[in-house]
């Protein structure tokens, strides 16, 4: 195979002999040629992009002879691909990140002498080809974040903010980015830190401590004046959530909002209406970025078994239980607060979160286990629908603390006669994918996550937010994270209601309710729909 040559003025001289053959004939022998053409234009344009569209120009006219349609969809399509591969571009060659490619193989046959209409209609497609490779190109750097110098800063170093601050020094090894921890200033805060604030200058970072005679934000302000880039993370209570983000929101490129939201809906879509504007918010929810959450992602979309298995899906459970009994921040606001949104992430690859209806007659079951201290729950268990397709899906999510680990999502569709019911699961947990499609067959294993390699979720959504240019999509937008904690909120209210009238299920530690949804009755808060599914 030939070298693939570069696309430059000096390219252009080298086929020259080929434009040359586009006016008459052209002495063919039976063999084939692959030619080849590079993007390597800079993003201002110029001369190089002239050169890379001659060549294009060139390539296609030469193939013209009964090829130009079939050639020209191969080379689309390979631009196509290119742009989803090159993703993330940190982890590969920076020459490769940079360019994208496509082949033309060519078979000559025969003598044939090419018309000047058919050397106009060749260039016209040769253009059409180079301007969509512009268009990939430029799509696919508009996605990263160009910014050489950055600055992160951490508000909050508690537990989630001590193990940001820890993936933060390891995406240092990728990035270029100094950063700021800053954590309220008091006696018991002082303890707890204690050597960790040496640590973090011995690093090259930054730590202040925020108190009302030498607020962070003040100091910040100054240190942060030269800076081009400034991610903020907010890993402070929930309570104290959206008036931070306020503060720190002139300061602030993207600010990452760790979950729950804390403050109340309309709070939030209050002061986005009077905010003004520019700064990317973000909602955290790492489990989005699990490696099961993600290979999900792309079976919905390219593996044609799972698509027509979804169409015959009867049901949908997904299950985040930890064996950590409900502790510290976490028994201050329950479960519902704690691990819904995590499911919500998942589902929302199935289905808008709006559009999940809660069960009329038993929506939502909770349950305490032994020697749990507070008034929240420690487990609950959520019963409801989604229309997909014309039909409706039933969807049962549980979650708790101080139960066995299972971390998973099931797909399951109608019972066979005299069978078990075909079913799709990714488990979270033991990083695997089990297909029960087939009904003659044992269920296949995948696995997807090899053994010896650490749950990483949390570390690629710093690396996601530090990378990508906008990186709210999907779940991770603030508007949609609102709608999902408008739902959030109307369980919490549901499970305020059971919990004072008494009707929750008691478990010991490393096992779940025992959940007897027959003597359950329908549960109607106050202020609060429960959805009917429709027909």
């Amino acid at each position: 195979m030939e070298s693939w040559p570069k696309c430059s003025n000096a390219s252009v001289s080298e086929l020259a002999r080929h434009q040359a053959a586009v006016g008459g004939s052209v002495q063919q022998r039976r063999k084939r040629r692959l030619f080849a053409w590079r993007d390597g234009f800079d993003q201002s344009g110029g001369n190089d992009r002239d050169a890379c569209v001659s060549v294009a120009r060139t390539v296609v006219a030469f193939d013209y002879i009964g090829y130009k349609t079939e050639i020209t969809a191969r080379a689309v399509g390979r631009i196509r691909y290119q742009h989803q591969v090159r993703e993330p571009a940190a982890e590969r060659h920076a020459e490769e990140a940079r360019q994208i490619e496509f082949a033309i193989d060519v078979r000559i046959d025969e003598h044939k002498r090419i018309a000047a209409e058919e050397v106009q209609r060749a260039q016209g497609l040769s253009l059409q080809a180079a301007v969509a490779i512009k268009n990939a190109r430029l799509h696919a750097l508009a996605e990263e974040e160009r910014h050489l110098q950055k600055d992160f800063v951490l508000i909050g170093f508690g537990q989630w903010g001590q193990k940001a601050y820890q993936h933060l020094l390891t995406l240092k090894q990728f990035f270029n980015f100094r950063t700021h921890v800053v954590e309220q200033d008091s006696t018991t805060a002082r303890e707890r830190i204690g050597t960790k604030e040496e640590d973090i200058r011995g690093h090259g970072d930054a730590f202040y401590w925020d108190s009302p005679a030498s607020p962070a934000h003040d100091q910040l302000e100054r240190e942060l004046e030269s800076s081009s880039y400034v991610i903020t993370y907010v890993a402070t209570p929930a309570a104290t959530h959206l008036p931070t983000v306020a503060l720190y929101y002139d300061l602030s490129d993207v600010i990452l909002i760790e979950k729950p939201l804390g403050a109340p809906p309309e709070a939030y879509r209050e002061f986005l209406d009077t905010a003004p504007g520019g700064v990317e918010i973000v909602a955290a929810d790492h489990y989005y970025f699990k490696l099961e959450v993600r290979l999900l992602q792309l079976l919905l979309t390219e593996e044609r078994t799972l698509r027509d298995f979804l169409d015959s899906v009867e049901e949908i459970r997904i299950e985040i239980l930890e064996e950590q009994p409900l502790t510290g921040a976490a028994a201050d606001i329950g479960v519902i607060a704690d691990l819904i949104p995590h499911a919500f992430a998942i589902i929302s690859l199935l289905t808008p979160i709006d559009h999940i209806h809660l069960d009329a007659d038993s929506p939502l079951l909770v349950g305490r286990h032994e020697g749990l201290q507070g008034q929240r729950e420690s487990y609950a268990r959520m019963n409801g629908s989604f229309p997909y397709h014309g039909r409706s899906v039933r969807l049962v999510i549980d979650v708790g603390k101080g139960a066995e680990n299972a971390k998973w999502i099931k797909l399951s569709g109608e019972r066979r006669a005299g069978g078990r019911s075909p079913s799709y699961k990714f488990d979270f947990g033991r990083g695997e994918a089990i297909d029960g499609t087939q009904a003659t067959v044992r269920a296949a294993v995948r696995r997807i996550r090899e053994p010896g390699v650490p749950d990483n979720a949390h570390l690629n959504m710093l690396r996601h937010v530090i990378e990508k240019r906008h990186p709210a999509v999907g779940i991770l937008s603030i508007r949609e994270a609102i709608r999902a904690n408008q739902r959030v909120r109307e369980l919490e209210a549901l499970a305020v209601d059971l919990l004072a009238r008494n009707e929750w299920t008691s478990y010991a530690l490393g096992t779940r309710p025992a959940f007897d949804t027959a003597a359950k009755q329908p549960v109607t808060a106050a202020g609060v729909k429960v959805d009917t599914p429709s027909a």
